[in-house]
């Protein structure tokens, strides 16, 4: 028997569960999500913000998103002459309209009074979060509301409510304290001050950490970047608290805390500065020493937990049509458009043929952390549209039109 497993059955023998962390890797979006779809998520935030009562000022990070998103509609615009254009901007600006519209989407039936009075708060702030200065409030308050949101995504009842939130994951409600963390330095710091504020509710609870602005600075190295840089630094944010692990135990230990969930959301580019992506990736730290019971009922908790990437692989399950086309581009206005449906591949061997051919292309040695949840899917075409001009402002495009019946 090794050592491992002989000392995994002394502390279950003793009431104790493996207390390691694990890591839970959630891409948002994956690559460029495409520009109809970031104007989509403007869209549903506005009509949440209007449901709620709540204008969107102009001005107001939300309303300076929409008018760079809208530049791109228009027919000569080019980013690269655009002495305006900020593309780390418009990379925290896809973020927080995709986060911001997902917040709503998730709480606006069950948390319509609480969503209605933060929702002005939510909306402000700078374009770019290292520039909001001291005024970090904003920001704060997308992180805490936007775990919210996970939870209610994933089936549990959410309620905000001191210390920050409370939801129900079985019969008990557990309390979350959520910390955004500017410095490697203040893991530590933030982790006690959650322990205090849930220990002085009479609770269990989750110390929640947003890891996004430790170093590299909210400014991020230089475009363009591809996926798998995204998703380095990522991991290296992650590793901020795993090198601490040890005194984040400390800090634990004898608490009501139940465990530490430390979350990392890290923008860039795919191939081009107008060219937006984010990954996101949690990791949890159990309680230290935690009992058997106690163990189970966190896994579960994190088992049951999914992020935003569910959402289109939800909606492809429920309604398998879909909708591809490509983004703008600044010299012309080529187009290509298709439609049809989409089908689940489980056959292992195509699964596994499809994800040797990934990596080839990429010249990567190993699958990125998150490829394990991964679901592969077939997207049969029933319709296609070709556009070709001969640059902006041609008034005779050559469109050619393919339909499967066609075949």
């Amino acid at each position: 028997m090794s050592p491992t497993r002989r000392d995994a059955e002394k502390r279950e023998a003793a009431g104790r569960s493996d207390d390691g962390p694990y890591i839970q890797w959630e891409r948002t979006t994956g690559d460029d999500p495409g520009l109809d779809q970031v104007l989509a998520w403007v869209d549903r935030l506005r009509a949440h913000a209007g449901t709620l009562g709540v204008p969107i000022k102009p001005g107001s990070r939300v309303a300076l998103m929409e008018q760079r998103l809208r530049r791109f509609k228009q027919p000569k615009y080019d980013p690269r002459r655009d002495a305006l254009f900020d593309p780390m901007a418009f990379a925290h600006g896809v973020r927080d309209v995709f986060e911001l519209s997902f917040i709503c989407d998730k709480l606006i039936e069950t948390q319509r009074d609480s969503l209605g009075d933060v929702l002005p708060e939510l909306l402000s702030g700078a374009e770019r979060p290292d520039l909001d200065g001291t005024n970090t409030k904003a920001r704060n308050l997308q992180f805490q509301y936007f775990v919210a949101a996970k939870l209610a995504h994933s089936g549990m009842p959410v309620s905000a409510a001191e210390p920050d939130l409370l939801f129900v994951p079985a019969e008990v409600e557990v309390a979350v304290a959520a910390k955004r963390v500017t410095s490697e330095q203040k893991v530590i710091r933030r982790v006690r001050e959650a322990a205090k504020q849930i220990a002085s509710h009479g609770m269990r609870g989750f110390v929640a950490v947003c890891l996004d602005y430790l170093v590299p600075p909210p400014g991020e190295p230089p475009p363009p970047w591809h996926e798998k840089q995204i998703d380095l630094i990522a991991t290296e944010r992650l590793q901020a608290v795993l090198r601490r692990q040890r005194r984040v135990r400390e800090a634990l230990a004898g608490t009501a805390v139940l465990g530490l969930l430390a979350s990392v959301t890290v923008v860039g580019f795919v191939g081009a500065p107008w060219k937006p992506a984010h990954t996101g990736a949690d990791l949890f730290l159990p309680q230290p020493g935690a009992s058997v019971a106690e163990s189970a009922f966190v896994k579960d908790i994190v088992a049951r937990l999914k992020g935003p990437t569910s959402l289109k692989r939800d909606d492809l399950r429920r309604d398998p049509r879909y909708a591809l086309h490509t983004f703008p581009s600044p010299q012309n206005e080529d187009a290509f458009y298709m439609t049809g449906i989409v089908r689940p591949v489980e056959d292992t061997q195509t699964v596994a043929a499809l994800r040797a051919q990934f990596l080839a292309e990429r010249k990567w040695d190993s699958a990125p952390l998150e490829a394990g949840r991964d679901e592969l899917f077939e997207f049969v075409i029933d319709r296609c549209l070709h556009t070709a001009t001969t640059g902006h402002g041609d008034w005779n495009p050559k469109n050619v039109v393919w339909r499967s019946s066609d075949s």
